[in-house]
C-alpha cells in the first residue's frame, strides 16, 4: 500500500534535490504547476516500509521518435 507520495524537483542553481509534499507552482502563471523530475512513492507493509524513486521523463521540442 503506498502510504505517501512527493514530488523531487531538480534545483540547476544550487545543484540539488529538492524533495516536495504538494506540486510546485510555476512562477508567474496562475493555476499551473511544474512537472517533477522524479516521484517518490512511500510504501508500507506491516512492518516493512520501502521507497521507490520514479523518474519522469521531460517533455522536449519535436517530433516523438517512432
Amino acid at each position: 500500500m503506498v502510504v505517501s507520495m512527493a514530488y523531487d524537483y531538480y534545483d540547476t542553481e544550487f545543484k540539488r534535490w529538492e524533495t516536495l509534499s504538494a506540486l510546485r507552482p510555476t512562477r508567474g502563471q496562475r493555476d499551473a504547476y511544474d512537472t517533477p523530475q522524479r516521484l517518490r512513492l512511500t510504501f508500507k507493509h506491516g512492518q516493512l516500509t520501502e521507497e521507490s524513486v520514479i523518474s519522469l521523463p521531460q517533455a522536449t521540442e519535436g517530433l516523438p521518435y517512432f
